[in-house]
């Protein structure tokens, strides 16, 4: 794949998001210009398997459908770099469709994706709880076996990307209750693929207010004992090791290196706005110029974790939480540093700066926050004999 040719492709879109970036954030009405005006359309469609759609065709005839995760990097970056909230909030798949794409049996794969090439629709990938955070293994909803076959779904999630208007829903939680929140076994946690329009009493949707992000439409859900059936269990033809707990881990191996281009995007459109409209000092030059270094490491390390993953290699996950984590701080760093360029001028002058900073902060909490991709990546390189297993106690070592 030839990725100046994708970045190309995506340049006009990114650009269309830029435009709305500002009315995004405010929650203006114009936003229907981004679901309905069919120069998005092509977006809506990224991440469906190639057998349900024509795909996406760049100059030197190469058809893409955004299912990789070197796509998923390219596309993650260039479209964050025109708005990241704006970026997360467009219609279609999404990551739910990265997870029932992984999973699914035919049959919900086949509802699931023709549901997107027949209309304006979103989906919601609710992993996430209020107290557990990201932490698959924490998950305190729980969705009960019932004598019938059919399950009793009960709990919340929180922070869930299009959760109050999805037309789609997976949903992670336990099928056996547990006394300790880190003793959940992978084979209790089930993941169940469901419509919105099915629920007739159970689901609470509501909005969640962010400082940042705030196109996206993040979302609280609540289960109050809504009934699935069997057939709602993603991948139901599958070993229960083969799904659930395997499929959110595997969708967060695939996703971190593409949050970490999100973060990438987002430096580079606060660095490129401060060039642009303010005139530097020497020393704001320096500043900058350590800045996209340190971005363009970022890239490469974000591209090298994708190339991995595609090829399924063991490494993968540990260099996907290594650049996800990276990232997440560097970000930070990155549009803070802008910001303080500008001074108290900030808010009132340069709005699209400003909103920049606020949603680097929520970069920090997608896709597992620093303290657990750290311990991600100690275990990946220990596992891989890159660090010693001796621990230094003080006096001997153990």
């Amino acid at each position: 794949m030839n990725v100046e040719l994708l970045q190309e492709w995506l340049r006009p879109y990114a650009n269309g998001l830029r435009e709305l970036a500002l009315v995004g954030d405010t929650g203006g009405g114009q936003l229907e210009v981004l679901f309905r005006d069919p120069f998005f359309a092509p977006l809506h469609r990224l991440k469906t398997p190639a057998k349900y759609w024509e795909g996406i065709r760049l100059r030197d005839g190469t058809t893409l459908y955004g299912t990789s995760s070197v796509e998923n990097v390219c596309i993650a970056e260039e479209l964050a770099y025109g708005d990241p909230g704006l970026y997360l909030a467009l219609p279609g798949p999404n990551l739910a469709g990265t997870v029932v794409d992984k999973l699914g049996t035919p049959e919900q794969k086949d509802a699931f994706f023709q549901h997107f090439l027949h209309k304006t629709a979103w989906s919601a990938f609710a992993l996430t709880e209020p107290d557990a955070g990201s932490d698959a293994a924490a998950i305190a909803t729980t969705a009960m076996p019932q004598p019938d076959g059919s399950y009793l779904l009960n709990g919340a999630k929180r922070y869930i990307g299009n959760g109050m208007s999805a037309d789609w829903y997976v949903v992670f939680a336990q099928t056996r209750p547990s006394h300790s929140k880190r003793s959940a076994s992978v084979l209790t946690i089930e993941s169940f693929l469901f419509r919105a329009d099915e629920c007739t009493t159970g689901l609470i949707r509501s909005y969640d207010r962010t400082v940042g992000l705030r196109a996206a439409r993040l979302g609280r859900i609540g289960f109050q004992n809504l009934r699935l059936t069997p057939e709602h269990v993603l991948g139901y033809d599958k070993k229960p090791l083969n799904r659930g707990f395997t499929g959110a881990i595997a969708t967060f191996q695939l996703m971190r290196p593409a949050t970490a281009a999100m973060a990438v995007g987002i430096a580079r459109a606060a660095i490129e706005y401060t060039e642009a409209s303010k005139r530097l000092t020497p020393h704001e030059e320096i500043v900058l110029s350590r800045l996209k270094w340190e971005v363009k490491r970022g890239r490469l390390l974000a591209m090298h974790a994708a190339n991995l993953c595609d090829q399924g290699a063991g490494k993968a996950r540990y260099y996907a939480s290594m650049a996800k984590c990276f990232m997440n701080r560097l970000v930070a760093e990155t549009t803070r540093n802008c910001s303080a360029m500008f001074g108290s001028d900030l808010r009132s002058d340069h709005p699209f700066l400003e909103k920049l900073q606020r949603d680097s902060w929520m970069i920090e909490y997608m896709e597992g926050t620093s303290n657990i991709l750290t311990l991600d990546v100690h275990s990946g390189l220990l596992a891989n004999g890159q660090l010693p297993t001796t621990v230094w106690t003080g006096g001997n070592r153990s």
